[in-house]
């Protein structure tokens, strides 16, 4: 005879999600997806970045959100898509000074 064990039922309640577009980019861990470090350095390196360059990309797209938090309305957009945004402009003048180093 097979032993099968037997599963405690859950009784507590996970959390509830936050309304759609209210979460602040601080906090956009969890149900909504990867925290938004992550999401950026992975993209960066996703793209072909070195992990310098991929850290590099996570500095200047947190920093640029800091900049222009004040200017984001997200009846337009979320946060997670303008962080993209922001991160894949980063990527991309990562690549054009990688190209004025290796054209000296």
């Amino acid at each position: 005879m097979r032993l099968v064990p037997q599963l405690k039922p859950q009784t507590s309640n996970p959390p509830p999600r936050p309304p759609r577009g209210t979460s602040a980019i601080a906090g956009a861990n969890g149900p909504e997806g990867p925290n938004l470090p992550e999401l950026i350095y992975c993209e960066a390196r996703r793209s072909g970045l070195t992990d310098a360059e991929a850290r590099n990309v996570l500095q200047e797209t947190l920093a640029s959100v800091a900049r222009h938090i004040a200017a984001f309305n997200p009846i337009i957009n979320s946060h997670k898509a303008r962080v993209l945004t922001l991160t894949r402009w980063r990527i991309v003048d990562q690549f054009r000074k990688r190209g004025k180093k290796r054209a000296r």
